[in-house]
């Protein structure tokens, strides 16, 4: 009768897991604790890409006096190829009002009739 069992070796991408009876040697152990702190460093890091796009879209339009949430900083030209936006694209007006809830409480935001857009938080 076939049984499932764990082999001794295991050929992966991060290097040769190595087992005893099914645990995990030490040196395997190690080695997968490592490449997880190295993915989970990597996601928060990936993760944090677009509250940073946010946060400095918000900075970058305050020069302009949008500082509080009836001052509205609206573009008057697409962007073009070197914008210094990490998500931006060409083919949208954008607007940027500057909201922050901790601060002016709840708040009620209305747009032109006809307009087709989004809203994104700082986690889009």
């Amino acid at each position: 009768m076939d049984a499932i069992s764990t082999p001794d070796t295991v050929e992966t991408s991060i290097g040769t897991l190595k087992f005893i009876d099914g645990a995990p040697h030490p040196e395997t152990s190690k080695l997968v604790y490592e490449y997880l702190d190295r993915a989970r460093g990597v996601d928060a890091f990936l993760k944090g890409i677009p509250a940073a796009s946010v946060y400095m879209l918000n900075e970058g339009v305050k020069p302009v006096g949008t500082v509080e949430a009836h001052q509205v900083g609206i573009f008057d030209k697409l962007m073009v190829f070197n914008s210094l936006f990490l998500t931006g694209n060409s083919s949208a007006i954008y607007v940027f009002p500057n909201l922050e809830l901790d601060r002016d409480g709840p708040t009620v935001v209305e747009d032109l009739a006809g307009d087709l857009g989004a809203f994104n938080d700082t986690y889009f």
